[in-house]
C-alpha cells in the first residue's frame, strides 16, 4: 500500500487511503524532525493491513525509553525497572504464542484454552498477569491502530498458590527463645515482624524515627523494596496517598525496642536492622527465618511457613480479642471507608484510636 510523506510548518505527517473504505487518512509522525525519521517512524507502523497483528502492536510494548513508557511517565503512571522487565517478559511470550493473530480475530476462548492447556504447571496468579499483559496490548490499539479495538473481559484464574501457615502458641515461644537466633538484631527483626503485624518490607524499613515510645506507637510510613531502597509510602499507597498507619507496641516489644536504641544509639532515620549499611536484604531475612524454624524445631508438615506467617498468625490472634476493622486499621487491610478514614486522619488521631489494642497486643503470646 501507498504511503505519502509530507512536511507542513513543522511537522511531518503520512498520508494514506484505506482500501476497504476508500477513506483518506493523514496522521501525525510524532516526534519526527527529518523525513528520514518521519519514514522510519512510518516504516515501524506496519499500518495497513499490518496494523492489527498483535506482534505488530506490542513490538516496542515495556521496552524501556519507549513511546509506551516516556507515555505513562506523562500521565503520572511511573514503573520500576524490575515491573518493567516482568510485563515486557509476558509481552514476549504472547508474541511467540499470539504475535501472527490480528486482535480484532482473536477470541477469549482461544486464550483461555492455551493458559489451561499449555501452562497447567504455571499458578493461576501467572496466568491472571499473563491476561492483564494481553489486555494492555489492547489498551495500547489506542496510539497504534486506526481504530482502537475495546478489551474483551477475560475469565480469571483461581490463585492457587498456598496460603501461609500460621504458628501456634507453643511454636511462637520456641521460635522467639533468643537460643533460635544468630544475633539480637535478627531476632528483634521477627519479633517486631510478628508483633507489629507488619510486611517483612515494612519490618526491614524501620527506623528510629518512626517510634513513639510515650504512646507505645510505631507510624508505619514506608517499606523496603528488593533493591534496599525505601519508600515513603505503604503498599497500596503513592507518594501522594501514602496510605500510612500506626501500629500499636505491644510491652514485651516495647521494652525490647527500647533497650536496642538506645544500646546502639539509634534515632531518626537510622535504620533498626542492617548490614553492610543498608536494610537487610529479603533474601537474607527469609534465610535466617528458615534456619530459626529449624533450630527450634518446628515442623512444617504440609504448611507453607515464611515471613508473612508471623503477620497471618499476628491477624488471626488479633481477632480473638477485638474487632475485624480494628484489626484491619492495625495491619493496613483498607476497605473504601477505611481508605478515607486514613486520608483524612493526622497522627495524633490514629495514635488515639489505636490504645484500644494494647491490651489485646499484649495477648499475643498467650
Amino acid at each position: 500500500m501507498k504511503c505519502k510523506i509530507f512536511q507542513k510548518s513543522e511537522n511531518f505527517y503520512y498520508e494514506y487511503v484505506d482500501p476497504v473504505g476508500g477513506e483518506k487518512h493523514k496522521k501525525l509522525c510524532r516526534c519526527c524532525k527529518t523525513l528520514q525519521e518521519a519514514k522510519n517512524y512510518v516504516n515501524q507502523l506496519k499500518f495497513l493491513p499490518d496494523q492489527y497483528l498483535i506482534k505488530n502492536i506490542a513490538a516496542d510494548m515495556y521496552l524501556p525509553e519507549s513511546d509506551m513508557i516516556l507515555r505513562l511517565g506523562q500521565f503520572g503512571k511511573k514503573l520500576t525497572d524490575k515491573t518493567i522487565s516482568q510485563k515486557r517478559k509476558f509481552i514476549e511470550l504472547i508474541i511467540k504464542n499470539f504475535g501472527n493473530q490480528k486482535i480484532t480475530d482473536l477470541r477469549i476462548s482461544d486464550v483461555s484454552m492455551f493458559l489451561i492447556k499449555h501452562c497447567a504447571d504455571y499458578s493461576g496468579s501467572w496466568k491472571n498477569q499473563y491476561l492483564e499483559a494481553l489486555g494492555s496490548i489492547y489498551d495500547e490499539t489506542v496510539w497504534k491502530c486506526e481504530k482502537s479495538v475495546a478489551k474483551p473481559k477475560f475469565q480469571r484464574f483461581i490463585r492457587n498458590s498456598r496460603k501461609p501457615g500460621i504458628f501456634t502458641t507453643e511454636e511462637l515461644n520456641m521460635l522467639f527463645s533468643k537460643d533460635c537466633w544468630e544475633n539480637e538484631s535478627d531476632w528483634l527483626l521477627f519479633l517486631c515482624t510478628f508483633t507489629l503485624g507488619l510486611r517483612i518490607g515494612e519490618a526491614r524499613a524501620l527506623q528510629a524515627g518512626q517510634f513513639n515510645m510515650k504512646e507505645h506507637t510505631v507510624v508505619i510510613d514506608g517499606f523496603c523494596r528488593d533493591d534496599c531502597t525505601r519508600t515513603d509510602f505503604c503498599k497500596k499507597g503513592s507518594e501522594e496517598d501514602t496510605k500510612l498507619r500506626v501500629v500499636i507496641v505491644q510491652d514485651f516489644t516495647y521494652v525490647s525496642v527500647l533497650s536496642y536504641l538506645n544500646r546502639r544509639h539509634l534515632q531518626g532515620d537510622d535504620y533498626l536492622f542492617t548490614r553492610n549499611g543498608k536494610p537487610v536484604r529479603r533474601e537474607y531475612a527469609d534465610e535466617v527465618f528458615q534456619r530459626a524454624i529449624d533450630k527450634a524445631g518446628i515442623k512444617r508438615g504440609n504448611r507453607k511457613l515464611v515471613p508473612h506467617s508471623l503477620r497471618y498468625t499476628y491477624v488471626t490472634r488479633m481477632r480473638r480479642h477485638t474487632s475485624a476493622e480494628e484489626v484491619r486499621k492495625l495491619v493496613g487491610h483498607t476497605t473504601t471507608e477505611m481508605t478515607d478514614y486514613y486520608t483524612k486522619s493526622t497522627i495524633p488521631e490514629l495514635t488515639e484510636a489505636v490504645q484500644i489494642a494494647l491490651e489485646p497486643a499484649n495477648k499475643l503470646f498467650s
